[in-house]
């Protein structure tokens, strides 16, 4: 769709206007986003937690996507560790649909919960829309 954007002053009067091509979304579509999936992996022996599913039909994780998130204890008294895993190795819109977190100071043999929002552009008939939305997930993960 195509848009006429202006300004107006506090007295009421118009900016020059300026054309955009947007797509809109409804609330009800960032509502029915399915979060990715988030589990334990070793990789190269180091304990790493891993999303899949960051890409999906209706979902796009890419360049300027990231992850927040904080692993705490399985009674939630102790923060692991948190942060922001950015999508650093993409350098335009493609999708990425995994990404890996290595987490040493997980412990063999304890639980944890990985609480985490992913920001992702919702599609729309394979258009990307313009703004990132939060889709939020929590997992428990268990370090065998």
């Amino acid at each position: 769709m195509i848009f006429a954007i202006y300004t107006l002053d506090n007295a009421g009067n118009r900016s020059v206007p300026a054309t955009i091509t947007a797509l809109p979304i409804s609330q009800t579509m960032v509502d029915n986003l399915v979060p990715p999936t988030c589990s334990y992996v070793k990789v190269d022996g180091v304990p790493s937690v891993y999303w899949a599913g960051l890409s999906a039909v209706s979902m796009a994780y890419c360049k300027y996507s990231y992850i927040d998130y904080k692993i705490v204890s399985e009674d939630g008294d102790k923060v692991i560790t948190e942060g922001c895993l950015e999508n650093e190795n993409v350098t335009s819109l493609d999708r990425v649909n995994e990404l890996t977190l290595p987490a040493p100071e997980l412990s063999k043999g304890s639980t944890y919960y990985v609480n985490f929002t992913a920001y992702v552009y919702p599609v729309s008939s394979d258009i990307v829309t313009m703004d990132s939305v939060p889709v939020n997930g929590r997992t428990r993960i268990i370090i065998e």
